[in-house]
């Protein structure tokens, strides 16, 4: 009976309403489908912040749509009451709990020193009665954070989760022919405010990664000819590099503490596993093998590490103690699996999967050890998680672009169903990314 409630209260709401069992995130209540909720007003007080409104107003409205959770409605008041009319009497009929339909409300007002207050509210239709009321305040020219602030708040309400929405990415910008590619690193906001450059394109630099507190960047530079690897500290904008050493190096992981840092490195001429410790700059090698091994990346707790090995034969999946102990193979079946990045929960390790001239993002409970594909293409590579655990930012190239002198790489966004939420804006072809969340620096007034 409750089954077919929902169907016929979110046939009202939406005629997109997912089928029982394609749920796609369990939300407070228990209802899987997608919420209705409608941005009424945001407005500002004076001409400054009335002007920034409906740039906030947009934003809020494109992200709570690429979340597939809200869905948003018309404000129109006749409209509004007449659906919120039946919903009730359906829901009454049944018996049913009633169904969450919510309205969105910022005022904003100019500060001194070049800030905004955005007072923040959001009502329920149904229990009558408001469910979030913040004050945030944050810089007027940072008007897209204070946007993917009140965003993240929203989410937050009804998942349960931490947002992902106020978030930073780093990646390989990259323009010019196949054969002649400039690549910067470049840092941006998840949906493409505040873009920095890090590097001028006339070196080569390779796999940037930020600190979980998304002030530093660790990344490859070809500076000398070989690969080095250096530290930049995004608010002095000045690097440094970490360590000599006299053999190649690849793929570097910050831990989830920011204290190490998990690497390949050729030791006798062969690809090996290694950690540094930042704080004590101490290189201590992981793996002993004849084999490749490449890609590695800390567990969440910093206590194992994976990473990629062709020590069977072809390119797998191994576990192992960060104390270099218990190596094990995960067994993933046919294919070459590389570049593994572990989930923040600890639940999941995102993987790129080649086979039958295929690339797929895919993904591993690590509870089960169940697997699940979410993409194919041409070339999909690289997945990254967001700080919450429920979507990946991987790199995409289009099979017509194979051979054509311009290359093509695209990042996109997918959540755990497979759903292919966006293509992400970067100022051009980008690869290689990494995803994590801003520290805050949008003070909550009410603190």
């Amino acid at each position: 009976m409750r089954k077919i409630a929902l169907i016929l209260i979110c046939t009202i709401i939406s005629s997109s309403c997912l089928a029982a069992g394609n749920a796609k995130l369990r939300i407070k209540g228990g209802n899987d489908n997608e919420i209705p909720i409608a941005v009424k007003k945001v407005t500002g007080t004076d001409l400054a912040s009335f002007n920034i409104a409906y740039k906030i107003k947009k934003r809020i409205i494109e992200q709570l749509e690429d979340t597939h959770i809200f869905k948003l409605e018309d404000t129109r008041i006749k409209q509004r009451e007449e659906r919120l009319s039946l919903m009730k009497t359906i829901a009454a009929k049944l018996k049913q709990e009633m169904p969450t339909y919510s309205e969105l409300t910022v005022i904003l007002e100019s500060e001194s020193r070049g800030r905004l207050t955005a007072r923040i509210t959001l009502y329920d239709l149904f229990s009558e009665k408001n469910v979030i009321e913040e004050t945030i305040s944050f810089p007027k020219k940072d008007w897209h954070r204070g946007a993917a602030q009140i965003s993240d708040l929203i989410y937050k309400h009804y998942t349960g989760l931490v947002g992902y929405i106020n978030t930073r990415l780093v990646f390989i910008s990259e323009h010019g022919s196949l054969f002649s590619r400039k690549k910067k690193i470049a840092v941006m906001d998840l949906y493409g405010n505040n873009v920095k450059y890090i590097t001028n394109g006339k070196n080569l630099v390779l796999t940037p990664r930020l600190s979980p507190d998304a002030k530093k960047i660790i990344y490859l530079s070809y500076t000398s000819g070989f690969p080095t690897l250096y530290l930049l500290d995004l608010e002095k904008m000045k690097s440094k590099k970490l360590f000599e050493f006299e053999g190649m190096m690849y793929a570097p992981r910050f831990s989830q503490d920011g204290t190490k840092i998990v690497l390949a490195a050729s030791y006798e001429g062969n690809s090996e596993i290694a950690i540094y410790d930042i704080k004590k700059k101490k290189l201590t090698r992981l793996t002993h093998h004849y084999a490749i091994d490449t890609s590695p990346d800390f567990s969440p707790d910093g206590s194992q590490v994976i990473f990629s090995s062709d020590r069977a034969g072809g390119q797998q999946l191994y576990l192992i103690n960060s104390d270099g102990s218990n190596l094990q193979r995960i067994d993933l079946g046919r294919g070459s699996y590389a570049t593994p990045n572990w989930s923040p929960d600890g639940k999941y390790i995102a993987f790129t999967k080649m086979y039958k001239g295929k690339f797929h993002i895919g993904v591993i409970n690590m509870i089960n050890y169940d697997i699940k594909i979410l993409t194919t293409s041409y070339k999909d590579e690289s997945p990254t998680w967001a700080p919450n655990s429920k979507f990946i930012i991987f790199s995409r190239k289009k099979d017509s672009d194979k051979n054509l002198r311009r290359g093509s790489n695209e990042l996109f966004m997918v959540n755990l169903n497979g759903v292919l939420i966006k293509k992400i804006d970067t100022p051009n072809d980008a690869s290689d990314p990494d995803w994590v969340r801003i520290e805050e620096d949008i003070v909550n007034e009410e603190e």
